[in-house]
C-alpha cells in the first residue's frame, strides 16, 4: 500500500473489456507497484486497465474524526482530470477526457502512461503531489529490471448476498418445570 497525506492507495488489475465508468469496479488482479520517482510505478499489461483503492487515514486535530480528504488525478499529457471526496468516494478508475467522456487509467498504446495524482486535506490544504505512471512490462523491465506479469482473469460472479436473522423468541429454549 502507497501512502501519501494520508491517504492509502491500493493498486488494481482489471481487463479492459470488464472496465466500466459507472459502478464498482472489482479487482481481476494486483498490479506490481514500485516506489519511483517521487511517485509510484504501476506494472500492469497493454489489455489491462488499472483502478486505485483510496483509504482516507489521517485523523482530524483532535484525534477522533477522520479529516476531510479530496483527491485529483489528471493525465499528465493534459487530457484527463478527476476530482473526488475520500470518503464517500473510495475507488479512481478514469479520468474525464478533452471530450468529457470517462477514460479508464491504462496504457493506452504507449510503453508508458503518467498521471499526477494530488491530495488535498481539509480546507482546501495541499497534501501532496505525486506522479503515477503505468509501465508496460517492457518499460518496467529497462528502470527496474524483468517481471512476469501474468495476464488478469476476470474472477467468478459473486452470488447474491443474503442474509438470514432469526427473530426473537426462536429457537431452542428451556422451560424450567
Amino acid at each position: 500500500m502507497w501512502s501519501a497525506a494520508g491517504i492509502d492507495l491500493s493498486f488494481h488489475r482489471i481487463g479492459r473489456a470488464g472496465w466500466t465508468h459507472d459502478g464498482v469496479l472489482r479487482s481481476w488482479a494486483e498490479a506490481p507497484w514500485l516506489p519511483f520517482g517521487g511517485g509510484v510505478a504501476i506494472a500492469c499489461l497493454p489489455g489491462d486497465a488499472v483502478w486505485l483503492g483510496l483509504t482516507n487515514t489521517a485523523a482530524s486535530p483532535a484525534g477522533v474524526t477522520l479529516a476531510a480528504a479530496a483527491a485529483a488525478a489528471a493525465a499528465a499529457a493534459g487530457a484527463g482530470l478527476r476530482r473526488l471526496q475520500v470518503p464517500p468516494d473510495w475507488q479512481l478508475g478514469w479520468v474525464l477526457g478533452a471530450d468529457a467522456q470517462p477514460l479508464p487509467l491504462e496504457l493506452a498504446g504507449a510503453p508508458t502512461n503518467a498521471y499526477c495524482m494530488d491530495v488535498i486535506r481539509d480546507g482546501g490544504t495541499p497534501g501532496a503531489t505525486f506522479p503515477l505512471v503505468l509501465m508496460s512490462p517492457a518499460a518496467w523491465a529497462s528502470q527496474f529490471g524483468s517481471i512476469e506479469i501474468p495476464p488478469a482473469e476476470q474472477p467468478p460472479p459473486v452470488p447474491a448476498y443474503s442474509r438470514m436473522v432469526r427473530p426473537r423468541g426462536l429457537g431452542s429454549t428451556t422451560h424450567d418445570p
